[in-house]
């Protein structure tokens, strides 16, 4: 049996373990949670292929984050210059 352990943080443990073609991925955090799969190579290879197709299609909180500020800019900016356009009619109506 192999086995690999790598650690994210000082808290969180990734364990991978294989025998023959089988393997089991451990994923742990000291006093939070547990998670383990088991399964063989093709499902990991499948489970990394859907992962490798969808974790960089979705926007990041920043990405997100970033959007709504340009967003709230361009508001403001709309408001600002329906606020001059009603003045100026006002002005022109006098």
């Amino acid at each position: 049996m192999l086995t690999s352990e790598l650690y994210a943080d000082k808290e969180t443990e990734l364990t991978m373990d294989q025998q023959d073609d089988r393997f089991c991925l451990k994923l742990s955090q000291i006093f939070n949670y547990d998670l383990s799969i088991v399964g063989e190579r093709q499902v990991f290879e499948k489970l990394l292929e859907i992962l490798e197709r969808n974790l960089y299609d979705e926007d990041t909180n920043n990405e997100l984050y970033e959007k709504l500020v340009e967003k709230e800019l361009l508001l403001e900016q709309a408001q600002s210059q329906i606020q001059s356009l009603e003045d100026r009619i006002e002005f022109l109506q006098r």
